[in-house]
């Protein structure tokens, strides 16, 4: 019965009574072109499932109703990057049906275009990273069609995918969480941020936002000081509480966070007070604090700096603290760990330094790229003591280690702010290098 009628412009009506339709394999076209049809007879036929209708009632603008039912298939190609639950969906006339899209880990749901006039209810976008069931509506459409979804990655995916073949300056770090860390002297990792260099530490995993929501996101450090100051000033000495210390403050609604001039913590002897610090130029703009996620810093601390990387992540990670300290804090502005440091370390000996605790890594530290400046901070404090935390230090025979004894909060020393990107910014170009950075948005 396919086109047995197609072209008749000039039919009405058609009275099917008494056909059998048991057996009937194609139906296509059958009244295409039919656009003065009316009527057709009886008002319900029943033909068998899987018969073809492409195209059945094309073309007839004037039938009211339709007395056959016509299912359409919708055949559904994606790209890499994700996964749809069916590659082919069969709609009825006038109808809908669904689907399932999942992203893959960095990836996001960037479109869905499908042909012949079918539409669906897709959201699309960098903030479209997690799992939707999408409708597809047939619109009234007498066609097949074919639906394409596209993913891509963010920041995050990029990455990732680099790491895949790029195993010089890219290491999972092995904890529980399994991050991925830039390594190496001199890894390809600057990131135009800020309106200047930062450098990305890797992504991590298992990162809280502020509302517990836990997902992977990259960690990035600004790639110059922003000066010399005061880990905390409180009382005669400083306390090592970040989420009450005077530099976090500084950080998260003081001078740096409003891209303003004021006084910051500094001072090299008790009874520290502050001196003034301008950052009207080089203070986080709009655009940084809109990309900056809101999450949860562990603040877990460690007795001794004579542990190597992974039990310091672990550390961190942990409730053990000065008595009365935070064990979390909910911030935009951070230091860097010291396990950030010690898994940093690339080369031919990383396994070796891995194995080595970071108070003598003065063999090791040249195979890293988290060193920048003697003393620099890090965010993780010494639980036996309330004035003390871990800095990273150039002994006094030319190596660089972790140390405690003589990090005190209320010496000076050079502060390298700390932030995690949003997990929907994307990557827009950029090769890594301090000439050519990763640009985002």
């Amino acid at each position: 019965m396919s086109g047995m009628f197609q072209g008749c412009t000039n039919l009405e009506s058609v009275d099917l009574t008494g056909i059998d339709t048991s057996k009937i394999k194609d139906m296509s076209n059958m009244f295409d072109g039919c656009s003065n049809l009316t009527t057709i007879t009886p008002e319900n036929i029943e033909v068998p499932e899987g018969t073809k209708t492409d195209g059945l009632f094309n073309g007839c603008e004037n039938l009211p109703t339709r007395p056959i039912k016509v299912s359409y298939s919708v055949e559904i190609t994606s790209s890499e990057g994700g996964t749809v639950d069916t590659n082919l969906l069969s709609i009825d006339y006038g109808s809908s049906n669904t689907m399932t899209v999942t992203p893959n880990t960095g990836y996001y749901l960037s479109s869905i275009s499908c042909t012949n006039g079918y539409t669906t209810n897709a959201k699309v976008g960098m903030s479209q990273t997690g799992v939707q069931t999408i409708t597809i509506s047939n619109n009234n459409q007498d066609s097949t069609s074919t639906c394409t979804v596209t993913f891509e990655p963010t920041f995050v995916g990029y990455l990732l995918d680099l790491a895949k073949t790029d195993t010089t300056n890219f290491a999972y770090d092995g904890t529980e969480d399994n991050d991925l860390r830039y390594i190496g002297s001199m890894p390809n990792n600057y990131v135009r941020f800020n309106n200047e260099l930062w450098r990305v530490i890797g992504v991590m995993n298992n990162v809280a936002d502020s509302n517990g929501t836990k997902a992977s996101r990259i960690k990035l450090i600004r790639a110059e000081s922003i000066g010399d100051y005061s880990w905390d000033n409180q009382g005669d000495k400083g306390l090592n509480n970040w989420a009450n210390a005077a530099l976090q403050k500084v950080l998260n609604n003081g001078p740096y966070w409003n891209r303003a001039s004021g006084a910051c913590p500094s001072g090299t002897t008790y009874g520290i007070t502050t001196k003034a610090c301008d950052f009207s130029t080089i203070g986080l703009t709009s655009t940084a604090k809109s990309q900056i996620s809101n999450v949860t810093w562990n603040l877990g601390g460690s007795n001794t700096a004579s542990a190597t990387a992974s039990a310091f992540y672990t550390a961190e990670r942990g409730t053990t603290v000065y008595s009365g300290n935070s064990t979390i804090w909910k911030g935009c502005v951070g230091l860097m760990y010291p396990s950030d440091f010690g898994f940093a370390i690339g080369g031919s000996d990383r396994d070796t330094c891995l194995s080595t605790n970071l108070s003598v890594y003065k063999n090791c530290y040249q195979n890293g790229w988290l060193y920048f400046k003697d003393a620099e901070w890090t965010l993780t404090h010494k639980y036996t003591s309330n004035d003390t935390v871990f800095s990273i230090y150039r002994t006094s025979r030319g190596g660089v280690s972790l140390n405690e004894r003589i990090s005190k909060v209320y010496g000076d020393g050079p502060v390298y702010p700390v932030v995690y990107l949003n997990t929907n910014i994307k990557r827009t170009s950029g090769s890594g290098t301090s000439s050519d950075p990763f640009t985002i948005e």
